[in-house]
């Protein structure tokens, strides 16, 4: 019985952790030699031999003798030890408890010593004192004039990348990154549409630290993606700098109604104010109203990819009209206009 409790000590110790193991194996050696001394206490010596034979037989096994049935004479033996007591193997469970509750205490201590201080590292971190780059950029963001860079614009890239316009518009984004370009940019954070603005936040050597305000990403951007930098009002995107207070093309697109398709496809459809030739643009519920002047060559193509852009932005159906630049506030069945689309399932109807 005393062997079954040990393996299932055994099993225990291997559950907490290994070292457990080192208490419990030698304990179990210690009770098996106890325990194999109290056997051999229970034999005599053949009267006829003089060989030792257990208690119980009847006839000695050297020299086959019969022999009668006795009760051990341990002094007369001479070899005799008193059996171990269930007390003993209670002694040796009470110390392997003992043993299991101070290196269990003493992890835990550990434990709640990490997370103590892991806590109070946490609580650092998002002390209100640490400004971090959110805080600073809603800090700007408030200002009359803020620094702000223009990504580079769809024209410059067409004579950089030999693209059309139509495929820039389909296929280009700015990526942003989680480190400068002198630290090895790390992983890509969010991303840009060409011609956007967007707030600094911080000047490297080769790259800008900036805040989106549509998206709210921050991250780095190569210098070389930018067409240039400008001191602009975070609101309305005035100049700062200039008399004129020209409006950046930021404020070309207006959304009418609460709708909850306005906004998400304002955001996605951003990019369209960098295309020189859209007056304004217009946005109800899943339906865009774009003014060109003068219209371009490849107006279609731009209707198309937007509508294309704006249902995949919602996953629902998304009707593009394209119109005049005195046609503000048309809508179907007004009059002529200059062209349409619609873009269901992924796909141009």
């Amino acid at each position: 019985m005393g062997h079954f409790i040990f393996i299932v000590l055994h099993f225990i110790a291997f559950l907490f952790g290994l070292v457990f193991l080192i208490i419990t194996i030698p304990l179990h050696l210690i009770y098996a030699i106890l325990q194999g001394k109290s056997d051999r206490s229970l034999k005599r010596k053949c009267p006829y031999c003089a060989e030792m034979v257990k208690v119980e037989a009847i006839i000695c096994k050297h020299c086959g003798k019969d022999l009668d049935k006795l009760e051990p004479a341990p002094k007369e033996s001479g070899v005799a030890v008193k059996q171990p007591k269930p007390v003993l193997l209670i002694i040796l469970i009470v110390i392997l408890g003992l043993a299991f509750y101070v290196l269990n205490n003493t992890k835990s201590a550990k434990s709640k010593t990490i997370q103590a201080n892991t806590t109070k590292s946490t609580k650092v971190a998002t002390s209100p004192k640490v400004k971090t780059d959110l805080d600073k950029a809603k800090e700007l963001m408030d200002k009359n004039c803020a620094d702000f860079v223009e990504i580079i614009t769809y024209s410059s890239l067409q004579k950089e990348t030999g693209m059309s316009r139509s495929q820039l518009l389909m296929n280009y984004n700015i990526n942003l990154w989680e480190k400068s370009n002198a630290k090895g940019k790390g992983k890509q954070v969010g991303e840009i549409n060409p011609g956007a603005h967007a707030l600094i936040l911080e000047s490297g050597k080769d790259s800008y630290k900036i805040f989106t305000p549509m998206d709210e990403y921050i991250g780095w951007v190569s210098k070389i993606q930018v067409e240039r930098t400008m001191r602009l009002n975070p609101d309305s995107r005035e100049d700062c700098s200039s008399k004129s207070k020209k409006v950046s093309t930021y404020n070309k697109i207006t959304v009418s109604g609460n709708h909850k398709y306005g906004p998400k496809l304002a955001k996605r459809l951003r990019y369209l104010s960098d295309v020189k030739e859209i007056q304004w643009i217009e946005i109800v519920r899943n339906t865009v109203y774009i003014s060109f002047y003068p219209k371009p060559n490849d107006w279609k193509t731009i209707i198309q990819t937007a509508a294309l852009h704006g249902n995949n932005e919602i996953d629902f159906g998304v009707h593009i009209w394209a119109l005049d630049r005195e046609q503000r506030g048309w809508r179907a069945g007004d009059g002529p206009y200059i062209g349409a689309t619609t873009a269901r399932y992924g796909a141009i109807e």
